[in-house]
């Protein structure tokens, strides 16, 4: 998968309603293969010191939706999208389901629109 590479690293940002109902939501999805998720609690996406704060890595990393392209085999092999997912997080959880498999997605910069420039399309919750 590439596109334009974004991360959110607030848990306040990205936990609509919580950690733990976010990740139990992953958990339960046919993608997930048990690889620890992002969490500034220690063993965070399987880090305990990241970048020397002896914490995980929290980070949901994510390729801006609607700019990002990925090969029609993946979405196929993911089922994609997942019919749980209402709208908010749906390019982030796409990376998450990615990282999952141990395949890769990449930035390839900026796609040349303006992102993230008007309000919302969806809603959150």
């Amino acid at each position: 998968m590439w596109g334009q590479l974004n991360w959110c690293d607030s848990t306040i940002g990205f936990y609509h309603f919580n950690e733990r109902a976010t990740f139990e939501w992953v958990r339960a999805a046919s993608w997930y293969r048990g690889l620890p998720l992002p969490s500034w609690r220690p063993g965070g996406k399987g880090e305990f010191n990241f970048n020397g704060t002896g914490m995980g890595d929290g980070r949901w990393h994510y390729l801006a939706g609607g700019c990002w392209m990925i090969r029609t085999s993946a979405i196929r092999a993911l089922d994609w999208p997942d019919p749980r997912i209402q709208k908010m997080g749906d390019d982030t959880f796409l990376c998450e389901a990615i990282r999952q498999q141990g395949w890769k997605f990449r930035d390839n910069g900026s796609p040349g629109v303006a992102i993230d420039t008007e309000s919302r399309r969806g809603e959150e919750g």
